[in-house]
């Protein structure tokens, strides 16, 4: 996180993975794309949670390193500059949601900023935890940008992305688990 990427993690072999996180999370195209009809891979009904305990739209970094030669500063990223006319972003909500951050690791200002950015999309995505059940479908990644769409539903005429969290697989049954946030403002 202290180069702006995603949360790392271990994929199903073992491997880390660590990735830049999209320049703009809110309008990155989804890696793949679910279909709520007869012909998708949807097992059950979509629950949705509300988890606004972690929603922010301005994020502070600061750097903390016990070094006596690191250096001394902090980056500011805020959703009115970012991400105009957010649903969260301040102008539209008329109150800050602030969280500030410490960073250890951080060497210049530019990896501030890039740490803070990241906060605050990660944030903003996850005001809404998602959870499903589907057939095998082992190839989506931790942080994958994943599309949802209700083809009968007249208000979602376009795909809903949401942010993959996690997925757990019944070897058994077949069917898997997923973890997911909507990613608000798409």
């Amino acid at each position: 996180t202290g180069l702006g990427y995603m949360p790392g993690y271990f994929d199903w072999l073992g491997v880390y993975q660590a990735r830049p996180m999209p320049p703009n999370l809110f309008s990155q195209p989804a890696a793949v794309l679910f279909y709520a009809n007869a012909t998708g891979i949807i097992e059950s009904g979509v629950t949705s949670t509300p988890n606004l305990s972690n929603v922010a739209n301005w994020v502070m970094v600061i750097a903390n390193n016990a070094n006596s030669n690191a250096m001394q500063s902090y980056a500011i990223a805020d959703a009115d500059i970012l991400l105009p006319g957010h649903p969260y972003s301040h102008a539209k909500t008329g109150e800050y949601y602030r969280i500030i951050v410490s960073d250890g690791a951080a060497g210049d200002q530019q990896t501030l900023m890039a740490r803070a950015t990241s906060e605050l999309y990660i944030r903003l995505a996850g005001a809404t935890d998602l959870a499903m059940s589907t057939h095998a479908w082992p190839t989506i990644e931790l942080w994958d940008v994943v599309g949802f769409q209700l083809p009968t539903d007249p208000t979602y005429d376009t795909a809903r992305n949401l942010l993959s969290k996690g997925w757990s697989m019944d070897l058994f049954t077949g069917l898997m688990a997923h973890k997911l946030s909507r990613i608000t403002g798409t």
